[in-house]
């Protein structure tokens, strides 16, 4: 199937009327080939890959920047040429979030885990996803990773919300505010939040000042997810610096 989706890639063009067809399918297919490339289709031409975040220029393409301008049919084929070159190694459930981390509870990782969480966000998220959260269904997940997965090192990201804030700080769980650049219907800036648990970083340095100086990668952990290794090797060595 890899070959077939390539090869749907490389001849689909990318216009408005593509992008019709394409949400048709979306809405409509069950065949695994046709609404995996729909949904590729879309996550590459709508404002920041939102499903529903309509079309990147518009429909009218009067804006400076046009459907095409983030699909890189050639970047696209390598990046899932690569990770088809890992397919032994990764595993999907379609699970939801609370019985995946059910499952990775069980599974008594000890070594080697790194777990990144990205829910739903919490102000916007009934505008930006089929799927979403309520503020019960926060709760939850952040009494699971406090209390059931303290032991393993994670990495957990969200929209600057008060609601949020106060959720994790019942759990005394650090965190730091990042500027993030978005393309969704304007460029602009806006602060997310990054929490994590002591095993990835101490909150403070023998010296009583909080050692985040490093975290400047966090951009990267929204960016690109192949990041993470990287960002966990180089927490961990601060987080050694510091004793």
């Amino acid at each position: 199937m890899t070959d077939q989706l390539c090869e749907l890639i490389e001849k689909t063009p990318v216009t408005i009327e593509e992008y019709r067809r394409q949400s048709e399918i979306y809405r409509s297919s069950k065949d695994m080939l046709q609404l995996g490339f729909a949904t590729l289709f879309l996550n590459r031409t709508n404002r920041s890959g939102i499903l529903i975040g309509g079309p990147i220029g518009g429909y009218e393409q009067n804006s400076k920047y046009k459907i095409d301008c983030r699909f890189n049919k050639n970047k696209i084929i390598g990046a899932i040429r690569q990770i088809a070159s890992f397919r032994n190694s990764i595993k999907l459930y379609n699970l939801d979030a609370l019985d995946f981390l059910r499952r990775i509870k069980a599974m008594q990782f000890k070594t080697k885990t790194l777990l990144f969480i990205d829910p739903p966000y919490y102000k916007k998220g009934r505008r930006l996803y089929t799927n979403f959260y309520i503020h019960e269904d926060h709760c939850k997940v952040a009494d699971f990773l406090a209390n059931d997965l303290r032991y393993l090192p994670w990495i957990l990201t969200y929209d600057d919300a008060d609601e949020i804030r106060e959720i994790y700080s019942n759990y005394d769980v650090p965190y730091i505010m990042k500027r993030i650049k978005y393309s969704a219907a304007r460029k602009r800036y806006e602060t997310e939040l990054l929490f994590f648990n002591n095993l990835i970083i101490p909150f403070q340095g023998k010296d009583g000042d909080k050692i985040f100086d490093n975290l400047e990668l966090f951009s990267e952990v929204k960016e690109n997810r192949q990041e993470l290794a990287k960002i966990h090797h180089k927490l961990c060595q601060t987080a050694q610096r510091s004793h």
